[in-house]
This record gives structure tokens, C-alpha cells and sequence, in this order.
């Protein structure tokens, strides 16, 4: 089933800004998918030319923000069953939207979509690849591989295939549930599924490679630092640790005790950030040393919140 012309109007509008011509409408006819028609027109001239003219980065100028890093263990506890509540209600009614918020993998419509969804875990794992590479990495060199925050299975089935053994981990029952099938559907059986908890985090054994992504962000900053302090103390010597987390948002502040008073809004998953202060400082207490920090664009708009993909070795 093709796009319609509406769908590809609105998407050459909202990433160009602009009206396409008929002939444009014309050539894109033939696209099945948004995702490609949003990686075709984002690799266009038009698109970096409107990026860099109008839309600026945050500026270097930013003010600090106010983030309460540290709590007591009962205050952690409190955070980490309030995330794990939230995945839980997700994990029954929309498991595969909630790892990728595309209405195409809504509860409807999953089974006709289960190709893009299967396409959208390889594209993540290519992007692991890409990194290593860059940093003169191979994926035979890694032995154990830890997927946190695996949810469905979507990113840790397309890294079974590439790493000898990988060790998936997430917060929520129903998630793992629908990963283990998935892992047995495919004969995937180099995969052990770990639930996280405030003990072990779901990490109990040394590991060479740690990768996370579009998963921190949902954590409060407390979680996500304890989180980090149990990756980085077991990553084996010579190990890296790949992963995604914003680290600046405009306006945003987080102290405990203000959010666990707040409710949570049902089948919303909340946005949070961790300083990059705090993560080379976690980083410098278990030895690690920082091999590449990138600007990742996972969030929108740059001017608003700023995305970071981190690289860091253990020697």
C-alpha cells in the first residue's frame, strides 16, 4: 500500500517547510513507508540548507539545571516502581508502540507492520556497528553483550545475530514476555532475558559491551545514575559502553520529592535527563575513559532539548 498524497504533503512540509510540486508528489508515489520518506527527503540539500539556516543548536549560553542526581535507597525504590508501573500498563496494552511511537505498531496494526518494526531494530544495530568501527572496534572482539532496556526485543534479536552472547534486560514482566517469544519465534538462542530491579539492575556477571538507547530518557535522573554506576563497575577491562541519553532540557528541573507527589498520566511515559557533569564522573569512578561524545538528534527540536550518544572504554 502506497502513501497517500496527503501523507506525503505532510511530510515533505513538516521536514522541508514547504509545499511540494506536483512532480515531486509524483516521483514519491511509489514510497510504502513514512520512514523512508523521511530518510529520503532528510538526505536532501533542501533539508540541511532549512536546518542550518533556521533552526539553530541549544545555545552555548544555556543556564544550569536544577537535577537532584543522589537519594536515599527507599526514595530509589519509590522512583524505580513508579517506572516500572508505567512500562508494566505499556508492556499490556501497546508493547511494540511503546518502544518505537509509530501508529503502525499500535496493537491494530502490528501484525501487517511486524517488517518495519523488524526493519527499525536493524537500523539501531547498524548504528552500533557504525560506532565501533569508528573507533577501530569489531563486534568478534566482544564476548557478552548487555542490550538494557530490551523491551520487545526489537534492537536485541538484530544484535543476537552479530555478538556470540547478549544479556537483554528491562524493567517490565510484560515486555520481557513478548521478547522471549519473539526470541523463540526466530531459534534465538545465544539471548538470556534479566529483569531489572533495584538490587542488580538486571546485571549480575562481567560483560564486554553495554548498549542502550531511547531508554535512560525514561528514568528519573537518580535511576539513570544508578543505572550507569552498575554498568560502568562491571564492564569487563578492554569493554565499551554504548548508550543514548538527553542531557540537557530546556526549563527542566527533577527533585524526588516534588515528581513522586505529582501522578503519573496514564500511558505517558515521562522525558528526563542526566547532566553530562554526572556522567563522567561516573564514568572516572569505575576507570572509564570517553572515546566519543556525539550530538545524536534522538529528540526534537535541537533548540529545546540536546541528545547525546556516549562512547566510553574501560582500559
Amino acid at each position: 500500500m502506497t502513501l497517500s498524497r496527503d501523507e506525503i504533503r505532510a511530510g515533505f512540509c513538516f521536514l522541508l517547510g514547504h509545499e511540494p510540486s506536483e512532480r515531486a508528489i509524483a516521483e514519491l508515489s511509489n514510497l510504502d513507508d513514512l520512514g523512508k520518506l523521511r530518510h529520503l527527503l532528510i538526505h536532501t540539500d533542501a533539508f540541511r540548507d532549512t536546518l542550518y539556516a533556521d533552526i539553530a543548536l541549544m545555545p552555548l549560553t544555556a543556564p544550569p539545571l536544577e537535577i537532584e542526581t543522589e537519594v536515599a535507597p527507599e526514595i530509589e525504590q519509590a522512583l524505580l516502581q513508579r517506572v516500572r508501573q508505567t512500562w508494566m500498563r505499556l508492556g499490556e496494552t501497546r508493547p511494540h508502540w511503546s518502544v518505537n511511537a509509530r501508529e503502525q505498531f499500535l496493537p491494530g496494526a502490528i501484525s501487517e507492520n511486524q517488517s518495519s518494526f523488524r526493519d527499525s531494530g536493524e537500523e539501531d544495530a547498524r548504528t552500533l556497528i557504525a560506532c565501533l568501527a569508528r573507533n577501530g572496534l569489531r563486534p568478534g572482539s566482544f564476548g557478552r553483550l548487555v542490550d538494557f532496556g530490551c523491551g520487545v526485543g526489537r534492537v536485541t534479536l538484530p544484535l543476537a545475530r552479530r555478538f556470540a552472547g547478549v544479556t537483554a534486560c528491562d524493567v517490565s514482566t510484560t515486555h520481557l514476555h513478548v521478547a522471549r517469544l519473539a526470541a523463540a519465534e526466530e531459534g534465538a538462542r545465544n539471548v538470556v532475558f534479566s529483569l531489572v530491579d533495584a538490587g542488580n539492575w538486571g546485571m549480575t556477571d562481567r560483560f564486554d559491551l553495554w548498549h542502550s538507547r531511547v531508554v535512560l530518557q525514561h528514568n528519573p535522573p537518580p535511576i539513570i545514575g544508578r543505572i550507569l554506576r552498575r554498568a560502568f563497575a562491571l564492564l569487563a577491562p578492554g569493554g565499551v559502553a554504548l548508550f543514548q541519553v538527553p542531557t540537557y532540557l530546556k526549563g527542566y528541573r527533577f527533585r524526588a520529592a516534588e515528581y513522586l507527589a505529582t501522578p503519573p498520566i496514564e500511558d505517558v511515559t515521562d522525558l528526563h535527563v542526566m547532566p553530562q557533569p554526572a556522567i563522567f564522573a561516573l564514568a572516572a569512578e569505575a576507570g572509564c575513559v570517553p572515546l566519543e561524545v556525539r550530538e545524536d538528534g534522538a529528540l526534537w527540536p535541537p533548540t529545546t532539548v540536546t541528545s547525546c550518544t556516549f562512547l566510553f572504554r574501560k582500559p
